[in-house]
């Protein structure tokens, strides 16, 4: 069934209810419903087509949730599968599959994407504490977030889900104005501990920030006090640690080999998505479009981030502390979409992943660059001219400028132009979800299911690294991963002794932008099988036995 004018009528709906709001006097309460109606749609969407999980890290996520429920218990190796680190999904996930009574599939895809809906009240509730928005302006913001693919996308994210949650729970406490109490400081330290069990990325991001712009407030003001920073960073550093001895636990390599691997793997690596951003290639004037709205949206936060610190320190604006607080967290943060360009950092963490992370935090300023840009341009017209003109209605032109590029923004990251008048279905709201590699297909779990009712899980399965055979092979299978053997060309099949070849996706992996430079590999490997004896078969999945 083809659901893609259910998504045209709901961007449809979407402009026009955004438009009313935007124009008529409402409620912060019916704004916020709004956005949250908007992001549960753009979020389930793709998640409702399938009942598979979506995505390579959902598999892995899969099976640290999966292993906890057979085992009874949290098993805390982390050899083989560091997502096993984050006990949002080796704790939370299996606890809510087993008291709701539903599937491991159901918590991750579904119930996990309310939180990323949870995101919207509280940022809402930020813009309102830090910068004074108004409805109108905190709408724009929040639907900048909505509105951006990183946010879309975040169902298949399920441990980031979790931990962005926290991040923004303590961001609200923290540059809350509420005066800090025993049992605030409390429930801070545990939600930063439980960030730092949910997702360590996130949480190192996130804390080192908050420490470094501790600091920074410390050096301008001499009043910062540092508080329960010190616990908050301990058991950081205790985690991390663990995470890292855990994963390479059984490793010979002595220290300096390590940090001279390192240092060659960071100066010369770069992110395929960091690749793709700097030298961008164009479908179509959508395409172009879509991306100088990313670079200007960029900049005016750039741009709101550096007004607000030259206002609050520069000029010396009388504003509130935790005000100054904010605008020097935001200003390291938004520091980071820079720094995640970098090579080899490109690698650490999905610099998609850092954006929609800083923009959960620095959406607001985005409002503030686009009315100081206006503003400026309106004073050097009137140093010009001599023409006077009104601050308020240059503040008034600035916020509906603001509401079309971000409308502007949400459509295109959609793909509904691209769509519409091209045909284009390179997104996850478009085109047949058969023809998506990210999508788990019922004929992989059936072919996978068929395995596992044939062999026993001593066997040794060959897979092709293309089709990704291998990450199913563990999620739904529960495969071991020493009886898998993931191979890039023909001669690594070693067929000395009977053996199962399990393949899949293989007509998608030659038609990914992924592999286009492995298209030789792929076709050997083809050709290999084709020769050999067939002995399942359920369209998107094979299984061959080589002699």
């Amino acid at each position: 069934m083809n659901y893609d004018y259910t998504v045209i009528i709901f961007m449809a709906l979407t402009l026009i209810s955004s438009t009313i709001l935007f124009i008529g006097k409402y409620s912060a309460r019916t704004h916020v419903l709004v956005l949250m109606f908007i992001a549960l749609f753009l979020l389930l969407f793709p998640q409702i087509l399938s009942p598979y999980i979506i995505g390579i890290d959902a598999h892995w996520e899969r099976v640290i949730a999966k292993n906890t429920i057979i085992n009874g218990h949290w098993n805390p190796n982390l050899v083989g599968n560091v997502v096993n680190g984050a006990l949002s999904i080796a704790i939370l996930a299996p606890a809510v599959s087993l008291i709701a009574g539903v599937s491991m599939d159901m918590v991750t895809k579904i119930i996990f994407s309310l939180f990323a809906v949870l995101h919207i009240p509280i940022i809402w509730k930020i813009n309102k504490k830090v910068f004074h928005f108004s409805n109108r302006s905190s709408f724009i913001s929040v639907l900048l977030v909505v509105g951006t693919s990183g946010y879309m996308l975040g169902s298949i994210h399920a441990r980031q889900e979790v931990a962005l949650f926290i991040m923004l729970l303590l961001t609200y406490f923290i540059f809350s104005e509420k005066r800090k109490s025993f049992s605030l400081t409390l429930v801070t330290i545990l939600l930063f501990i439980g960030l730092t069990i949910s997702h360590y990325t996130t949480a190192i991001f996130f804390i080192a920030i908050l420490f470094s712009s501790s600091i920074i407030m410390w050096m301008l003001t001499k009043k910062e006090k540092f508080e329960y920073m010190l616990t908050v960073i301990t058991f950081l550093i205790f985690w991390t640690m663990f995470v890292v001895y855990a994963t390479m636990i059984g490793s010979t390599y002595s220290v300096l080999n390590i940090l001279t691997a390192l240092l060659n793997w960071a100066i010369g690596s770069t992110s395929i998505v960091v690749q793709q951003q700097l030298n961008p290639s164009f479908g179509n004037v959508f395409s172009i479009f879509n991306y100088l709205i990313n670079i200007l949206l960029i900049a005016l936060i750039s741009l709101g981030v550096v007004i607000s610190f030259y206002m609050a320190f520069i000029k010396k604006r009388c504003i509130k502390i935790t005000q100054q607080k904010y605008i020097v967290f935001s200003s390291l943060a938004a520091g980071a979409i820079f720094f995640s360009l970098l090579p080899g950092i490109s690698l650490v963490y999905n610099p998609e992943r850092i954006f929609i992370t800083v923009l959960l935090i620095c959406s607001g300023f985005m409002v503030i660059g686009l009315k100081s840009a206006f503003l400026l341009s309106a004073i050097i017209i009137r140093k010009v001219s001599n023409l006077r003109i009104s601050t308020i209605k240059v503040n008034r032109v600035a916020v509906l400028f603001c509401f079309v590029i971000v409308l502007c923004h949400l459509i295109l990251q959609v793909g509904v132009p691209q769509y519409t008048v091209y045909n284009d279905t390179g997104n996850k709201y478009f085109g047949d979800i058969q023809e998506d590699f990210h999508y788990t297909f019922k004929g992989e779990v059936n072919g996978i299911q068929w395995l596992k009712d044939t062999m026993d899980n001593k066997t040794l399965i060959f897979t092709d690294f293309y089709g990704r055979g291998q990450i199913p092979l563990q999620s739904y299978g529960m495969f071991a991963r020493n009886t898998i053997i993931t191979v890039k060309d023909k001669n690594s099949i070693h067929a000395d002794y009977p053996i199962l070849f399990y393949q899949q996706k293989s007509t998608i992996a030659k038609e990914n932008q992924l592999f286009s430079e492995d298209l030789g590999a792929i076709s050997q490997i083809q050709r290999y099988l084709d020769g050999n004896n067939l002995i399942y078969n359920s369209g998107t999945a094979k299984v061959f036995s080589i002699f």
